[in-house]
């Protein structure tokens, strides 16, 4: 049996060969690898990462009260102004009417205070003009009856000024009263119409309902008529107050008059009932809890009977319409960013489709990343938060992660 015998290849020719093959596919290999690194890493350097923003709002209560009303559920669409809850009214309307009897009470103490300083007044310059007639001093008992007179005028109309006063805040109470009965009805309304949508009652039920609404109204209509009228009335014994005053008789031009210091607390009480109607008012306001603008219910925090305090939220509100961008910039590329910079927004999604969107905010300081957004969930990134605005045309969702890119 014969054994072949290799034949070796000197290293001349194996190293020649290696050159002309392998060598040349192992070059262009490297070279496309290479190319493919440079193009990543230049397109990764202007494409950032950015979250779509919505605008959001807290919807929550401005003071301390119970739920009496939850009129939505998650993913409800609503209107703007449209009424999301309604807080208890109970202590409120027993704050009306402790307000009604306090203003009646003090109405009967302005009547009675003008009867006796009216008495007391007319006894005291009998006796002073019996006392000047006994002296016979004529220029005395002019001026002292002339002084008498205008005195008990000016706190007359005084007097009459607080009464118009009250007056108006009387029906102005009860127009607040009247509003919280108005929101009662305008709920049985909306109750009854969805009850008669879904077959489960009559129609005269609605009709009923929308009956006594509208006479509700009709009746805060006539009562604001009415505080417009007390309001010129008021006005105008002002007027009559201040012209008096003005026509101040030259025998006593110099001679001052006081400010009827029995009457002060009287008039403090009405000033104070005054600002008592105010916090009556913005209570009243407070217990209606509205969307602010049209949007979707994202979320209901609470829950109908549950007590809240003032700031506690009740749902959250998310505009359906999503125009903002906020993209995170690694700290090395934040100098290409300004205020004004055009950038192009796409879906992570689907790149090719884009929407120019300009930057209108650049965030403060570098901070971590949404773990979202991360390229490895074990390798947290960082960047300078950028507000890019004006996005049209891509039909965004809320939270949709986005791709933002430099325009060229």
């Amino acid at each position: 049996m014969v054994r072949s015998q290799k034949i070796r290849i000197p290293l001349s020719e194996r190293l020649h060969d290696f050159r002309r093959g392998p060598l040349q596919v192992l070059i262009w290999a490297g070279a496309a690898v290479t190319a493919f690194v440079l193009i990543e890493r230049k397109q990764a350097r202007f494409e950032f990462q950015g979250v779509v923003r919505a605008l959001q709002a807290e919807i929550s209560a401005d003071v301390d009260g119970r739920i009496a009303e939850l009129l939505v559920v998650p993913f409800d669409d609503v209107a703007a102004g449209e009424t999301i809850a309604r807080l208890d009214d109970a202590l409120l309307l027993a704050e009306i009417e402790t307000s009604l009897a306090s203003i009646e009470e003090l109405r009967q103490q302005i009547e009675i205070e003008r009867m006796r300083v009216q008495a007391d007044l007319d006894a005291q310059n009998e006796r002073r003009l019996d006392r000047l007639r006994r002296e016979r001093n004529e220029e005395a008992r002019d001026y002292d009856t002339e002084l008498r007179r205008y005195h008990s005028e000016l706190r007359r109309y005084r007097i009459d000024e607080e009464e118009q006063r009250l007056a108006r805040l009387a029906v102005e109470v009860q127009i607040e009263a009247d509003l919280v009965e108005r929101e009662r009805r305008d709920l049985k309304v909306q109750r009854t119409r969805e009850l008669v949508a879904a077959g489960d009652t009559a129609i005269e039920k609605l009709d009923d309902a929308e009956l006594k609404r509208d006479q509700v109204d009709a009746t805060i209509k006539e009562n604001r008529k009415l505080v417009e009228a007390l309001v010129e009335v008021y006005h105008a014994a002002v007027a009559r107050r201040r012209d008096f005053e003005a026509r101040k008789p030259l025998s006593i031009r110099e001679t001052p008059i006081p400010a009827a210091p029995d009457m002060l607390p009287v008039f403090a009480s009405v000033r104070a009932e005054t600002l008592r109607v105010e916090e009556i008012r913005v209570r009243r306001r407070a217990l209606t809890l509205t969307a602010p603008f049209a949007g979707r219910v994202s979320s209901v925090l609470a829950a109908r009977g549950q007590a809240l305090l003032a700031g506690e939220p009740v749902a959250m509100l998310t505009s359906p319409y999503a125009d903002e961008i906020l993209a995170y910039v690694p700290e090395e590329a934040i100098e290409a960013f300004r205020l004004g910079t055009r950038v192009l927004v796409s879906r992570r999604a689907d790149t090719k489709l884009t929407a120019e969107a300009t930057v209108t905010r650049l965030g403060p300081a570098v901070e971590e990343l949404p773990a979202r957004l991360w390229r490895s969930a074990a390798q947290p990134e960082y960047g300078r938060a950028v507000l890019c605005a004006g996005v049209s045309g891509l039909d965004l969702t809320p939270g949709e992660s986005t791709v933002v890119r430099l325009v060229n």
